[in-house]
């Protein structure tokens, strides 16, 4: 099965690019997918080398690239000159399988779920860029989502998973998460986190289900706060009990 970078490379072969475009491009193709341009150049020939192309010549290669204005010396080779970003997202992108979200806070601090569940660093993802791109419907679905996976990863975390499901086994709807968590055998929640959820149950319910209702940017505004203020402090919650497992090493 090939990679994506060899998908990626074969993409371009229409665009007969010369060898050093070529490694520009899997510089680009690097700092766009994985947010790391700051790759080792002995790495990124072998990759070439990988796709089908000759034998590079690292010493040659090197030489081209410093003459580049396009890229800048790293640490561990060569990265992407930031004036020249804009030009390459617009000569690359379109060759890209699927286009990267761009990095956002701007609904909820994306810092604060890195390095957590690589699932819920997406859900994060996609709430902010929706927000960026005016689908305001799309993004408070995912505030509603966000919402209902934290509290599951809390509840399980706590070993009280069976407090949120029905007998069937299956996990409840938000509605059902938030009056178990917000009751008082819940998870002893502040006051403006418990007044949070309920805001963020009626939006995305209404984003959700409401055929009639399409959320505006006034809608995430009035629950962004909220939304940082219950996030925060289910992970301080799922932390804590964490941090208790692994002093007791259980």
């Amino acid at each position: 099965m090939q990679s994506a970078l060899q998908d990626f490379l074969a993409a371009l072969v229409s665009e007969e690019l010369s060898a050093i475009d070529r490694v520009i491009a899997v510089i680009w193709f690097h700092g766009a997918t994985a947010k790391n341009d700051d790759v080792p150049l002995r790495g990124l020939l072998a990759e070439i080398e990988e796709a089908g192309y000759g034998q590079q010549n690292l010493t040659r290669t090197s030489k081209a690239l410093a003459r580049d204005a396009r890229v800048v010396k790293s640490n561990s080779g060569f990265k992407i000159r930031a004036t020249a970003r804009a030009a390459l997202d617009e000569k690359f992108l379109p060759f890209l399988a699927q286009r990267p979200i761009p990095v956002s806070s701007s609904v909820v601090p994306a810092d604060l779920f890195a390095g957590r569940w690589s699932y819920v660093e997406r859900v994060v993802a996609q709430l902010n860029a929706s927000y960026d791109a005016s689908l305001y419907d799309c993004s408070a679905v995912m505030c509603r989502r966000l919402v209902e996976t934290l509290l599951i990863e809390v509840f399980e975390m706590l070993d009280r998973a069976n407090e949120i499901k029905a007998p069937d086994g299956q996990f409840f709807m938000l509605a059902g998460l938030v009056a178990v968590a917000a009751s008082d055998s819940g998870l002893s929640l502040g006051r403006n986190s418990k007044q949070a959820l309920k805001a963020l149950k009626e939006l995305g319910d209404l984003a959700a289900h409401n055929r009639r209702f399409n959320a505006r940017k006034s809608d995430i505004d009035s629950v962004k706060s909220g939304l940082r203020i219950v996030a925060e402090e289910l992970l301080n919650i799922w932390d804590e009990e964490r941090r208790r497992r692994k002093e007791k090493g259980e």
